[in-house]
């Protein structure tokens, strides 16, 4: 029953238990959005709520280990906050004791289940394809909780006749009457781009492999659309529109003033006016019960938690696998405007607003959003530095000759780089003063421009080493400058 794809999963797992390194956590003294809603909605202080984000990562490794170790046992985690935090792992056989060689956290509680989660991921693959197949519009996805594969149909009869072979084997799939389905919420959204007839959400700023800035949305949402703030119309790149995808990019005009692009969000009548993104976050590593948080132009700020990573649906004629969020008020966490909104942990970014239920449905408050790394399907990376100087090491030379001075930088500025160079001790040799030099070309870090010590006329051959101290700094096309660094250059007649 479709296995294929949980081995090629497990491998993936292997990879990213070794690979990958991520932070959740604001900077020091700021504000963190998720910790901050947190501590709210369950009456708990920050710094309660700031362990529980922490648990919450670790329960997500945890998960990640026990699906790449016992496959054939392991029947999904979940996490409950209320009345106590806890951390639900669910096992068919020796549940107690399988989870004891991974930890002994008082946090933990290990239960038995009647079937794994490789079973009834296959299930919902073989039920999907049924379905499809008598040209029924469903919606599946997985209750852990209940250790349950729901379906959502409009028509329970037609269904059950179109997987009788399934239901006769196995009993734990659940059919359940709906009025709809997921629909796509486009209107306006995080920073609003109107488009015609709708009006979509930016969600993250991204890059491609030749370093050039842009902006995300949802694929669903109009190809031609306009930035508010913008005169001119955004740049449509590429877009994957499809089945699991629902996503798409633009650059800034061609014409007109360069605009800064930060690793930045804004955040709509949230706890902060902006948020910094300095991480992703993939969905293997947040399990069901784990806060998100989400902006939308429309529906604002918001928080909730993960009720179900296995949301199966029709997106344009193919089957999609979304993930699906409950908000912690009971209101509603996406509403029309919200499409291409980011969705966040902390500082990291993990996906990309893609609907909410239909009217009618039980999951009409529900926000479906696509896991972050699926953008990788249009070559893009998520911005996740500012720009900004890493480092000039100091260095030597002799006098009157060019001695490379080296400049690592972080971020993706907009070329062309302007290099302003401050003498801050004034010698005979080398007085103070300004200079600037521009990099036209898109430069790779580091790069490197030269210095030179000048000698002091008819005293060459004994003038003695003197050390320059300097102040560089950077600014690009767009108007982004770093802080000025601090760095040395040493000149002998040697």
């Amino acid at each position: 029953m479709h296995k294929q794809r949980w081995r090629k999963m497990r491998g993936l797992v292997g990879l990213l238990l070794t690979t990958l390194v991520f932070s959740v956590s604001a900077k020091s003294g700021d504000i963190d959005p998720t910790i901050y809603s947190y501590s709210r909605a369950y009456g708990v202080t920050e710094r309660e709520a700031a362990q529980r984000q922490t648990a919450t990562m670790r329960a997500g490794q945890l998960e990640r280990q026990l699906q790449a170790l016992h496959p054939e046992t392991f029947a999904g985690l979940y996490i409950e906050h209320v009345p106590d935090f806890r951390v639900v792992v669910k096992l068919t056989s020796t549940p107690v004791q399988t989870l004891r060689s991974f930890t002994t956290d008082s946090r933990y509680t290990a239960v038995i289940a009647p079937q794994s989660m490789e079973m009834m991921h296959a299930v919902q693959d073989e039920g999907d394809a049924q379905l499809r197949s008598a040209g029924m519009e469903f919606m599946s996805g997985i209750d852990i909780k209940r250790s349950m594969v729901t379906f959502h149909v409009k028509d329970v009869d037609r269904a059950t006749r179109a997987m009788w072979r399934l239901l006769r084997a196995v009993d734990f799939v659940e059919l359940l009457p709906t009025t709809g389905f997921v629909e796509t919420t486009t209107i306006s959204g995080g920073h609003r781009i109107n488009g015609s007839p709708q009006r979509c959400t930016t969600g993250f700023n991204v890059f491609d492999a030749d370093n050039d800035l842009g902006i995300t949305t949802a694929g669903h949402c109009d190809n031609v659309a306009t930035y508010v703030g913008l005169s001119s119309p955004l740049v449509f790149q590429s877009e994957n529109n499809q089945g699991d995808y629902d996503v798409q990019w633009h650059k800034e005009p061609s014409s007109g003033a360069r605009h800064a692009q930060k690793n930045q969000i804004e955040l709509v009548a949230g706890p902060t006016p902006t948020l910094d993104i300095t991480s992703t976050l993939p969905s293997t590593f947040l399990p069901v019960g784990a806060s998100v948080c989400k902006s939308g132009y429309a529906g604002s700020y918001m928080c909730g938690t993960i009720i179900d990573k296995n949301s199966h649906s029709n997106h344009n004629n193919a089957i999609g696998n979304y993930i699906r969020a409950t908000s912690t008020t009971g209101d509603a966490m996406s509403v029309g405007g919200d499409s291409g909104g980011p969705v966040f942990v902390g500082n990291a970014a993990v996906g990309i607003i893609h609907g909410r239920g239909d009217p009618g449905t039980p999951y009409r408050n529900d926000l479906f959003y696509m896991p972050i790394e699926r953008i990788s399907s249009l070559g893009l990376t998520v911005l996740t530095e500012s720009f900004d100087i890493e480092k000039i090491d100091e260095v030597s030379g002799r006098y009157a000759s060019n001695i490379p001075v080296e400049i690592d930088f972080r971020g993706k500025p907009k070329f062309p780089l302007t290099l302003s160079i401050t003498s801050v001790n004034c010698l005979p040799s080398q007085p103070c003063g300004t200079w600037s030099f521009d990099f036209p070309e898109k430069t790779q870090t580091p790069f490197v421009y030269a210095w030179s010590c000048a000698l002091i006329e008819g005293l060459w051959w004994d003038s003695p080493p003197i050390t320059v101290i300097l102040q560089s700094s950077l600014k690009d096309a767009s108007g982004l400058e770093t802080s000025a660094v601090e760095h040395k250059v040493n000149c002998s007649v040697f």
